[in-house]
């Protein structure tokens, strides 16, 4: 059952950053304040290990811990980083 649940979950993460931005949640604010959250983003090099290395969950929690973001915070402005990495 946990490995189902994982799955879920990294599929929901992959996709909310997507899903927030064709929805139109993807504000101008809210990207400013993705933008302020960024700048706290301490282990900026071990978030971009982790994404190189899929392991995004790890990410996400590093993330949260680097700048008290919440959780839909910090899974968006992961899946940002993974897009602009992507580019």
């Amino acid at each position: 059952m946990k490995f189902i649940a994982t799955i879920m979950t990294a599929a929901g993460i992959y996709t909310l950053y997507d899903v927030l931005k064709r929805r139109g949640r993807l504000t101008p604010a809210y990207v400013a304040r993705l933008d302020t959250l960024d700048s706290r983003l301490v282990h900026r090099d071990e978030v971009a290990d982790l994404l190189r290395r899929s392991q995004k969950i790890e990410a996400i929690g590093l993330y949260r811990r680097d700048t008290g973001a919440s959780l839909l915070d910090a899974k968006a402005a992961v899946d940002r980083l993974a897009t602009a990495r992507a580019s």
